[in-house]
């Protein structure tokens, strides 16, 4: 037992030795000066339809949008709204964009920036519609259309 022991405490000095001979490389705190402020508008197209619209059966009685950490939410019968969120620079940034009725998620869509975010290109826009109506499609074998004057 003696013997092993003696091979523990060696193997103990040498990996003891090794981590004082290397050093540690830690990443940097990001600092807010690193931070790029993103603001991304949301606009809902024909609100008063696109509320009413049954998404996915559903009526939407809200959104909400998030990302680094950050939520917001969008009102329902509102025509969009802007928020911003604090972004490293060249990060690309990911956001999740959330239809709710009663506080459930209907659907879940997910964003991401084409490219990294930068003093440049720090407005982003993003659309939301519901889909056109649509007229009803009748056929039948056994009659045909009149058309009006």
């Amino acid at each position: 037992m003696k013997w092993f022991q003696k091979k523990a405490v060696i193997l103990m000095i040498s990996f003891l030795g090794l981590g004082i001979g290397l050093s540690v490389t830690q990443a940097a705190p990001i600092q807010n000066s690193d931070l790029i402020k993103v603001t991304v508008n949301i606009t809902i197209e024909n609100p008063d339809y696109f509320w009413k619209y049954p998404f996915l059966g559903n009526e939407i009685d809200g959104i909400r949008i998030s990302g680094m950490g950050q939520s917001f939410f969008i009102q329902p019968a509102s025509s969009g709204e802007r928020v911003e969120f604090d972004v490293p620079k060249n990060y690309r940034l990911k956001i999740a964009l959330e239809l709710q009725n009663n506080n459930e998620t209907v659907k879940e869509t997910r964003y991401s920036t084409k490219r990294g975010v930068d003093d440049k290109k720090n407005t982003l826009e993003i659309l939301l519609k519901a889909p056109e109506p649509q007229s009803i499609i009748l056929t039948t074998a056994d009659f045909e259309e009149i058309r009006g004057k």
